[in-house]
This record gives C-alpha cells, sequence and structure tokens, in this order.
C-alpha cells in the first residue's frame, strides 16, 4: 500500500481540490500538454465581513479528457479559505467550462454563483523549467504572480463573507504535465518518514492520525485531522470540503485478548474531543521505497470502537464513531 494511503489517504476527497488551475499558452510547452495548474502556495489575507482573519487561497485546473491539448477544455476553480493558525479551512469547488480561464485570466462568471465571482489575471515570473520524468512524460514549471479582484460568500453565519477586494497573489506555481503517465512517473519520491499513523472513514467523514516524522526530527509529534466532502446544491458539479486538524497525545499499542491493537486519545484543552480503540484482525508486511532508504513496518486491518470529535468553528462537528472499518501501520526507516 502507498505512502498516500498510510499518511492520508482518508482525506482522499481533499486530492479532488488540490491544486486548481489557471493554463499558460500552449505554444509555451513543446508537446501537446494533459493539463496546466497554478498552486498558490502563500495565500492572500483577507477580513470577512463578521471579523475572521482568514488566508485566502483561489486556484484552477484545466485539463483534457482526451489526451488532446487542454486549451479549451473545462476545468474546475477552488476557493479555500483557512484560519491564520492553519487549524481550521474550508474549500469550496466550481466546474467551468472551456474557456473561462485562457492563457492570461481565469473568470468564472455566473458559474460560482451563489458563492462569488473571480476575475484573475496571471503575470509570469520565471520562464518554464522542463522535468523529463519518462518516454513521453514530463513537466514544465514556472512561477507566477496572479493579479484580480475576488467576492466570496460562505453561506456561513460565522465566516461571513469576503467583500469584492483586489489581491495580489505571488506566490503562484504553474505546472504543465505532459504524456499519459505524467502524474505518475513524474511523482516526486516522498521522504522517510517512521512512527505510527492511523486513518478511518464513516458518514462521509475521514480522521487519520500520524507520529510519523524524518530522521532529522526524531522526536514524533501526534495529529489528529478530519476531513469530510459535502455536495453542494447549486451550482451543478460544486462541493465543500471541511478540514480541521488539532495535536494529540502519541497513540499506545497495546495487545487486546491476543491481538495487536492501537488505543487512541485527544487533548484536553483542544478541539478535539473523545478517544477509540483500533483492534488488528488482519496485519501484512509494508515496505516502500523512501527519499533516503526505505520504509518497513507492517499495517493492520482493524476495527473502529469508540468516538472522535473535531469541533469546527464555521459548519459543525466532524465525527467518526463505531466506524466498520480502520488501518494503521508502524514503520521505521532502513
Amino acid at each position: 500500500m502507498s505512502r498516500l494511503t498510510r499518511s492520508g489517504a482518508a482525506l482522499a476527497c481533499s486530492a479532488v481540490v488540490a491544486g486548481a488551475a489557471v493554463a499558460a499558452s500552449p505554444a509555451a510547452f513543446a508537446a501537446v500538454p494533459e493539463s496546466l495548474t497554478l498552486y498558490d502556495s502563500g495565500g492572500h489575507v483577507v477580513v470577512t465581513t463578521t471579523g475572521q482573519h482568514l488566508i485566502m487561497f483561489v486556484t484552477a485546473k484545466r485539463f483534457s479528457t482526451d489526451g488532446t491539448s487542454d486549451a479549451g477544455s473545462p476545468g474546475a476553480v477552488t476557493v479555500e479559505l483557512m484560519t491564520k493558525d492553519r487549524s481550521e479551512s474550508h474549500s469550496w469547488t466550481f466546474s467551468v467550462h472551456g474557456g473561462s480561464f485562457t492563457n492570461h485570466r481565469v473568470r468564472t462568471g455566473k458559474q460560482a454563483k451563489p458563492y462569488g465571482k473571480i476575475r484573475l489575471r496571471t503575470h509570469p515570473n520565471t520562464s518554464f523549467t522542463k522535468h523529463t520524468c519518462g518516454p513521453g512524460s514530463y513537466t514544465q514549471t514556472a512561477t507566477m504572480t496572479t493579479k484580480g479582484t475576488v467576492a466570496f460568500k460562505t453561506h456561513n453565519k460565522h465566516w461571513g463573507r469576503v467583500a469584492k477586494r483586489h489581491i495580489r497573489m505571488t506566490h503562484g506555481t504553474l505546472v504543465g504535465e505532459h504524456g499519459p503517465d505524467a502524474e505518475e512517473a513524474c511523482a516526486r519520491q516522498v521522504p522517510c518518514q517512521a512512527g505510527t499513523s492511523w486513518s478511518t472513514y464513516h458518514n462521509h467523514v475521514s480522521l487519520v492520525g500520524s507520529t510519523l516524522t524524518g530522521p532529522k526530527r526524531p522526536r514524533p509529534k501526534s495529529t489528529i485531522e478530519a476531513n469530510r466532502l459535502v455536495r453542494l446544491a447549486a451550482p451543478d458539479g460544486a462541493f465543500r470540503v471541511d478540514d480541521a486538524k488539532t495535536k494529540a497525545p502519541l497513540p499506545k499499542a497495546i495487545n487486546k485478548h491476543g491481538h495487536p491493537a492501537l488505543r487512541i486519545r485527544t487533548a484536553a484543552g483542544s478541539i478535539a474531543t473523545g478517544k477509540a480503540l483500533l483492534v488488528s484482525s488482519t496485519k501484512r508486511p509494508y515496505s516502500q521505497a523512501c527519499k533516503t532508504g526505505t520504509e518497513r513496518g507492517r499495517e493492520y486491518d482493524t476495527s473502529w470502537k469508540g468516538a472522535i470529535t473535531i469541533h469546527e468553528s464555521a459548519f459543525g462537528k466532524l465525527r467518526v464513531r463505531n466506524a466498520p472499518f480502520a488501518n494503521y501501520f508502524s514503520v521505521t526507516i532502513h
């Protein structure tokens, strides 16, 4: 099983949102691109109408569905709002038709109604750098500055809305992926980590916990993260992802009636409450190459008994109670 599953597959719905984007000129690439994505790593500080100080990210993506040029293809635009301590975030993703973003701009028009409107232009900061990943597969990357206006309504009484305002984001990265296997072939090898991670999913809510740490940070830190995907009534195809993360005590490996088990607790005073017990039904060896060696250990399929709740400020509780399935990994670096 891949690192994605071990370190956050329970948050797989976030992958749908990851990176939205602006297109660059197809002429800037030597081959037919399949997709172009602008990742905004810096964000923009905003104050909502209810006084919330948040970080806003606006990203977009366009992609070809038949292997031809992505120019003029449909895509998606995402608005993410995050607390300044990065413990809570909510992102809204909207499907957009071809031409909603061209080589130099992004315009949602009424496609994000009733949530808002986005008008952005992109300006390259650097030339494109090519990275070849295999036969017929490569990426090209450049940094971008994004300017324009954004008006957005969260439809939440606590977070309010972001009134129309001019923004300037200087930490954009434009990535073009080329070739049928580009996404897999061009994926970077994961850093080596050791420790324990666990995950579960039930009733549209994912929970994942981790004590994983690299060789230069031998002292583990434990976290619990919750994630929920919500389909929106309008516009068609739109969805919201709610996410919250908090510190937690280190999980404890125990033996329960002859079976390996993991006891999970939450920290007093944190946004999480409750506890859970993962009792193993099956186990298997785990091995995965990483950046500086190999991760080895065991993966355990388990039950999930108990309940853990993460309390968000905007859209309510994220809770998993008595889930039918969970799993956890215990790994070391070799």
